[in-house]
């Protein structure tokens, strides 16, 4: 091999390993709250309290771009303020006027950045790859019942961001609520 096939075959073989570690999955494991007498939603208000301010908007704004044909995903941050807490009838009267009929309510309860050495043509390289945990519920609007619940885990590649991370919980959380009856 020459030197200039040898180094563009590193390059390849780099650029391969970036291309594959720069994604995010999220496996989502969900349940319907038995006699909860779920409906299908049209408007579901989303709301992750999230600190700093803007990965909340940010991840509102994600579940507002994979609305569906039937159902709109609404950001919560321009009327319910993080950090204070509601009742369900102060929610109701908040979202009567947006004709809101459900909340999906979004709880970090993990983050962490574990360390990884990749290896490319025996030479290694450190990589962090994010991974996350979410517990989320999704309320009727007019009674405040828990209608579903979900925990999600949501893991990066070596070039994942958090951003990424929040983009893939908001793909697969539309696509469980699609496959669990309750958006369409």
């Amino acid at each position: 091999m020459t030197r200039s096939q040898y180094c563009q075959s590193s390059i390849l073989a780099v650029a391969s390993a970036l291309l594959l570690s720069a994604c995010a999955t999220t496996k989502m494991e969900s349940t319907l709250t038995p006699g909860a007498d779920p409906a299908r939603f049209q408007r579901v208000m989303v709301m992750l309290p999230l600190r700093p301010f803007e990965k909340r908007e940010l991840v509102e704004k994600v579940f507002a771009e994979e609305s569906t044909l039937g159902t709109t995903f609404i950001p919560s941050y321009p009327v319910l303020i993080a950090g204070l807490e509601y009742s369900n009838a102060e929610i109701a009267r908040i979202l009567e006027p947006r004709k809101v009929d459900a909340l999906l309510q979004l709880s970090l309860t993990r983050f962490a950045v574990k360390p990884h050495i990749v290896m490319v043509q025996g030479t290694g390289f450190d990589v962090y790859k994010p991974e996350s945990e979410f517990e989320l519920k999704l309320l009727r609007i007019e009674d405040g019942i828990v209608v579903w619940s979900s925990t999600a885990e949501t893991k990066g590649g070596g070039f994942a961001t958090g951003d990424d991370l929040l983009r893939s919980l908001a793909r697969k959380t539309v696509e469980q609520l699609v496959k669990d009856g309750l958006v369409y």
